[in-house]
């Protein structure tokens, strides 16, 4: 089970990667990697691009967090604290999408498989990481 895990570990974070590049070197907009990317017309240019400097730093923690489950597919036994709390972060960023004004959109087909993966899988890796390192 160990090999097991440490392949979706390695696939998961390259995901996630991919996913905070997406979103740290496009910005708002981003890089198209999750599709079309004309849905953002700024009405306050000075405003739109605070928050988008905001959205790419967030992004870079995502990245960081993608970068921490790769390194702990290859040194599972010692990264096993940093890559169960990146997990466990990522679990609890997924309700954070049932805030807002866009909480009905958490439950469409653009954003419902990113909440039952954060809410399904990584608590599920978070436990056979504990699991396989104890």
């Amino acid at each position: 089970m160990t090999i097991a895990l440490r392949v979706v570990l390695g696939l998961v974070g390259l995901g996630v990667i991919a996913l905070g590049l997406n979103m740290g070197l496009g910005g708002f907009k981003t890089l198209g990697l999750q599709g079309p990317t004309d849905f953002v017309a700024p009405v306050d240019p000075t405003a739109y691009a605070v928050q988008d400097n905001h959205v790419r730093f967030v992004s870079g923690f995502f990245f960081a967090g993608g970068l921490v489950l790769i390194a702990g597919s290859i040194l599972l036994q010692r990264l096993a604290t940093p890559v169960i709390t990146v997990c466990v972060m990522i679990a609890i960023g997924g309700p954070f999408r049932l805030t807002g004004e866009g909480a009905a959109e958490a439950l469409t087909s653009g954003a419902l498989p990113s909440l039952v993966l954060e809410l399904t899988l990584f608590p599920l890796l978070a436990f056979f990481v504990y699991r396989s390192t104890r």
